[in-house]
């Protein structure tokens, strides 16, 4: 029994990994609707505004953005271009589709490292974001939603790739 609950272990902790992004996401998609609501009701009913808000909502853009690829990968839900999948065998287009998972990987690996790179030098220079808020604290979003990315796709190409060479080919297209 014990073994038992240590196997379920990982898988909920995977899952509670899962359920913050996606609280998150909403969150951060009610919070940025909220504040454009009350930004356009203080400017139209008072003549004023929040100095503070329209840098927040650009950078909660960025954070929905990224949170939400996040959220795509993570059953490769993402928009893709499959044309070659339609006119190959079933073979050929898994192992197409497992080679451009680790294409992904890789590319969401670099761009990880370019982020972090990134926001090393925001932090050297000091660069404030808006009112005294590091613009490295609001920019981290980037190098980890990549970062994420990149094992989400590393995991999907290699169990894909691992289950064409054990001949376990299902008879749907690997879309």
């Amino acid at each position: 029994m014990e073994s038992r609950s240590q196997a379920s272990f990982p898988r909920r902790v995977l899952h509670a990994l899962e359920s913050a992004e996606t609280g998150l996401l909403v969150l951060s998609l009610a919070g940025m609707i909220v504040l454009a609501v009350l930004q356009i009701v203080l400017r139209n009913a008072a003549q004023t505004g929040l100095v503070w808000i329209d840098p927040l909502l650009r950078r909660l853009v960025l954070w929905i953005a990224l949170l939400g690829a996040m959220v795509a990968s993570r059953n490769q839900d993402h928009l893709s271009i499959d044309v070659i999948n339609h006119f190959l065998p079933l073979r050929a287009a898994a192992f197409c589709k497992g080679l451009a998972y680790l294409f992904t990987a890789l590319v969401c690996a670099a761009l990880a490292h370019s982020c972090g790179l990134f926001l090393l030098d925001e932090y050297e220079y000091g660069m404030q974001a808006m009112q005294g808020v590091p613009s490295w604290v609001v920019e981290l979003i980037m190098p980890l939603a990549f970062g994420v990315m990149a094992l989400r796709y590393l995991a999907a190409g290699l169990v894909l790739l691992r289950d064409l060479a054990r001949g376990v080919v299902t008879g749907e297209r690997p879309c």
